[in-house]
């Protein structure tokens, strides 16, 4: 007959183990509640921390002393076809001083009690269940086991003497452990979900970062494109234009004139569509060389020739130099010209005054074409800009009317192409140095990073000696002006006689950079009865503010130094043009750029190529008083 007692020990044992399991149930959610809400930066062992709840929960039961997990590394191996596997203590609770192990067990544990991250193989876990079977606890996610659970039975002499309990106390551990390994496995797995989603969430969100990134330079390159296409476009239509009101003539000077204006714009409406052909077919590993035994002196002086005209424009010397022991090596002559020739109209287009040249040495097992200039220099920050297609970098010795803004990205590629790389010395006020440097042996093309590995660096020593007459400023021209030729000193941003100057209804401020278009406005607003001040910046269109009033602005917006826009909202704040009508010419033609214009002062907004009697009209409707 049962006793009381043994009732009532039965009793508390039950109690204990539905305490235990609800314990455990709350403390296993409340981890999976805190996984579903985290960020995704934050890293937690969710493992460890489900392992170690468990042993805790599981040591404070009644009749075990002591808890551990031991798992694999790989929960996704099964274990059970090889016995060298290994796992790894993930969590220990308690310590082993009371518990019922053989004393054989007990030696094989180094150290004893176990550590957190200390290995076993399968070998020694099987070895050890053999000893003492009802220690380890299988840890099966599916059919594949992938670790154990340890827990030493505690020592209870009086429940030793009543056998009958003792068998109840073990049946009753036993279905407490399967429970709490159900529950445990399917926190495990819960996890494993919750991970495997935020891992998709992250993959999901960089994709989004670079499909938002690839937008954005897919915007610029357009944006970019249409206003180095709109920009040359605009003269030739115009130029043309004019040609067809006043009757082609091939006699006269004045359409001649027009003429060469429609084809160097021609040419350089044809060299901007060469370049973004060139660069996508490298970008598309579509471009191949021409290898061929190439002479370096004729290349060079075939691509000296080419901007010789340019530098005699300026007023530039042009200096070649070119070792004793260079003579040929091994490239695409065609290519290595169009490098020299991009980096020497670069030099040029930076260089007031005095000279520009290209030097060649042969340095261990490369050729170095370095092209220097007297130039105004770059910054550190203006050069990590350099190789970006259509970066091109502001500087009061060049405007935006040419270059492409590609040639620097495209040199770097083609020398990649060759197995070599570009370097760059620059210092502000001292010049630049360019250098392909190129292999002397045809080689593999180096990876697209051969900047990085070759760091671009600024080293004043290495640029061409300059006289003190030399490092003086250059005299940049403030402004082609039809009326009014007396200068003004550059004082205050906007001189503070300007509000004494009375506008005339026919004289119009064109502020802008491009030689062909300012020709263009010139010669067709002048035959409509117009007076023109043709500036080519913000600074020279102040001394022009503070010359004479005129009745109307015409603002393009890509400007050396201050852009259009910037100009156009510091008149609008400035009380003594607040009434001038501003309208932006520009080759801004994306959407919204007509709001931008807008919304920054302007009155009337026009895209290049500029339809000139639209032009007219809209001039029309701001100033009075037009000569017929």
């Amino acid at each position: 007959m049962v006793s009381d007692g043994f009732r009532l020990r039965q009793l508390e044992a039950d109690l204990d183990s539905e305490r235990c399991l609800n314990q455990l149930g709350q403390r296993l959610n409340a981890c999976v509640s805190a996984a579903l809400t985290a960020e995704q930066t934050v890293t937690v062992p969710y493992t460890a921390l489900l392992s170690q709840i468990l042993v805790d929960v599981l040591s404070a039961a009644q009749g075990v002393a002591w808890a551990a997990v031991l798992l694999a590394d790989d929960r996704h191996a099964p274990m059970d076809a090889d016995r060298s596997a290994t796992v790894v203590v993930r969590a220990v609770a308690s310590a082993p001083a009371e518990a019922e192990l053989p004393d054989a067990l007990l030696g094989t544990i180094s150290p004893t009690p176990l550590t957190v991250g200390q290995p076993f193989t399968a070998r020694q876990i099987g070895d050890w269940q053999a000893q003492c079977p009802n220690c380890l606890w299988p840890i099966e996610v599916g059919a594949a086991l992938v670790g154990w659970l340890w827990l030493a039975p505690a020592v209870d002499p009086s429940e030793r003497l009543d056998a009958e309990l003792a068998a109840y106390s073990d049946c009753l551990r036993s279905r407490l452990v399967a429970q709490s390994l159900d529950r445990y496995i399917t926190a495990l797995h819960q996890i494993e979900l919750i991970q495997q989603q935020m891992q998709q969430q992250m993959a999901l969100t960089n994709r989004n970062r670079e499909l938002a990134q690839t937008n954005q330079l897919k915007s610029e390159f357009l944006a970019n494109t249409s206003h180095e296409i709109r920009t040359p476009l605009s003269s030739i239509l115009g130029f043309t234009h004019l040609m067809r009101e006043q009757g082609f003539s091939p006699n006269n000077l004045r359409h001649q004139e027009y003429l060469n204006i429609i084809l160097s714009s021609g040419q350089h409406l044809l060299a901007l569509i060469n370049d973004i052909l060139d660069l996508s077919k490298i970008e598309a590993n579509q471009l191949d060389l021409h290898w061929e035994p190439v002479a370096v002196k004729a290349v060079c002086q075939t691509a000296m020739t080419l901007v010789r005209e340019k530098a005699n424009d300026k007023g530039l010397a042009l200096k070649l130099e070119i070792a004793p022991d260079v003579e040929s090596f091994v490239a695409d002559a065609l290519r290595l010209k169009q490098m020299l020739f991009n980096l020497l109209s670069n030099a040029l287009k930076f260089t007031p005054k005095v000279s520009v040249g290209l030097q060649v040495t042969a340095i261990e097992n490369h050729l170095h074409f370095s092209v220097w200039d007297t130039g105004t220099g770059i910054s550190d920050e203006q050069q990590q800009l350099l190789f970006r297609p259509y970066s091109q970098i502001a500087n009061a010795a060049a405007g935006r009317d040419e270059g492409t803004g590609l040639g620097l990205a495209l040199t770097q590629k083609l020398a990649e192409l060759h197995g070599g790389w570009v370097e760059v010395s620059s210092s502000l006020g001292w010049g630049s140095r360019f250098t392909v440097v190129l292999p002397l042996v045809p080689i593999a093309p180096t990876d697209s990073n051969s900047i990085a590995d070759h760091p671009m660096q600024t080293h004043p020593a290495q640029l061409p000696p300059r006289s003190s007459a030399d490092c003086s400023d250059a005299v940049a021209p403030d402004a082609i002006a039809l009326i009014h030729p007396e200068s003004t000193p550059r004082g205050d941003r906007y001189p503070s006689n300007a509000s004494k100057v009375v506008a005339r209804s026919n004289h119009l401020l064109l502020v802008e950079d491009n030689i062909y278009n300012a020709k263009l406005m010139l010669t067709y607003l002048g035959k409509l009865g117009y007076e023109l001040t043709w500036v080519k910046d913000g600074v020279a269109m102040r001394q022009a503010l503070a010359r004479s009033l005129p009745a109307l602005i015409l603002m393009d917006i890509h400007l050396p130094g201050e852009d259009g826009l910037a100009l156009t909202q510091q008149l609008k704040a400035d009380k003594r043009y607040q009434s001038i009508p501003i309208i932006a010419q520009t080759a801004m033609a994306m959407t919204g750029d007509r709001a931008l214009c807008i919304e920054a002062g302007t009155v009337e907004y026009i895209s290049k190529p500029i339809d000139l009697k639209t032009l007219a009209q809209l001039i029309g409707r701001y100033v009075e008083g037009l000569k017929d």
